[in-house]
């Protein structure tokens, strides 16, 4: 006998992350276009962000730029490890 949320349907509900691509394939053939053009629309209208995108930004500053830490809180942990 399989517990609650075992087995191959178990997947079927709910959607979330990490079922995005079940949900572009269930727009049919051509979806991720789709998406990506509503998502390009979204975009370029003033005031509005496609949301990640942000996130995505911060994340390429923080590998170019390294992660900003306070002072203290950097020597702290120095501390710790000495």
């Amino acid at each position: 006998m399989k517990a609650a949320g075992e087995g191959d349907d178990a997947r079927t509900t709910g959607g979330g992350a990490g079922n995005f691509h079940g949900i572009l394939n269930s727009f049919g053939a051509g979806g991720d276009e789709r998406m990506a053009l509503m998502a390009d629309m979204i975009a370029g209208t003033e005031g509005a962000r496609v949301p990640g995108r942000r996130r995505q930004q911060i994340r390429a500053d923080y590998l170019e730029n390294g992660i900003p830490v306070d002072a203290d809180l950097a020597a702290s942990i120095r501390a710790i490890g000495a």
